[in-house]
């Protein structure tokens, strides 16, 4: 077990390795800089850079991926898949 604690310990202090910042938390999951920038990925430059430059479209972007995940963590615990209802319909 110590020697999985020092593997851990060491790859996340590996040099050249990004760490993102976390700008926000929903449940056991960090949302970071990192993702708000794959998020506005596909966009022309000019249009990244005026959301990820502007705080209040940052902001509304960070709601976005925050109102994402809690729709995935709720289908994960809820598990809509296993009920009657969805399998009557699909």
């Amino acid at each position: 077990m110590k020697l999985y604690s020092w593997i851990m310990v060491g790859l996340v202090a590996l040099p050249g390795v990004s760490q993102s910042k976390v700008i926000s938390q929903v449940g056991n999951r960090a949302i970071t800089d990192e993702d708000l920038q794959q998020l506005v990925a596909n966009l022309p430059l000019g249009q990244r850079e005026q959301l990820l430059g502007n705080p209040a479209s940052r902001s509304q972007l960070t709601t976005t991926l925050e109102d994402q995940e809690v729709l995935v963590q709720t289908a994960a615990k809820d598990k809509p898949e296993e009920s009657k209802e969805y399998r009557e319909a699909y």
